[in-house]
């Protein structure tokens, strides 16, 4: 049952299986993370204020609420009417916990990834991962060998092994 200050849920269930590149399970703690680091206000970032859900009494913003409710689903509780929201929810880049909690609790999150970060220390959920940045020249991905996509026969996807940016002035 909704609370009287509550109008509506959202409820999203993660696939079964998916993986980080570097071979982490994908779970809603990551999910947790990610939505606790995206409103923390020493965090930059725009997205957050796709989850605004008016002011309180004192004059604070208020922001949906997460949810946990197992290891592959999560809610959003909103306080507003938002015919949108679920798109606002598929706006947000998810980001390991495995790998930058430690950073974002000492308060060095928006330090962590910057041009001279290693590239195999960037973990990624999509289709690529980060091979190689030479700053000014080129940016190479590679295939995620644990991209959880398949085609139709069950081969794993994407097919192109590699893709370079040249940078060109």
């Amino acid at each position: 049952a909704l609370h009287a200050r509550e109008v509506g849920v959202v409820t999203f269930t993660l696939r079964e299986g998916i993986l980080w590149s570097d071979g982490t399970p994908i779970t809603t703690d990551d999910f947790e993370f990610t939505y606790a680091a995206m409103l923390d206000p020493k965090v930059p970032n725009s997205t957050k204020d796709l989850f605004k859900q008016g002011k309180d009494a004192s004059g604070n913003e208020q922001f949906a609420r997460f949810e946990r409710v197992d290891a592959r689903t999560f809610k959003f509780v909103t306080t507003q009417v938002n015919v949108i929201f679920q798109y606002a929810v598929g706006s947000i880049y998810a980001i390991p916990k495995h790998k930058w909690e430690a950073q974002w609790k000492a308060g060095d999150f928006t330090r962590v990834m910057t041009l001279q970060t290693p590239p195999n220390e960037i973990v990624t959920s999509g289709p690529f991962r980060l091979k190689q940045f030479d700053t000014e020249q080129r940016v190479v991905l590679e295939r995620n060998p644990h991209f959880w996509k398949v085609d139709q026969a069950g081969n794993r996807l994407p097919y192109i092994d590699q893709v370079i940016f040249v940078i060109v002035p």
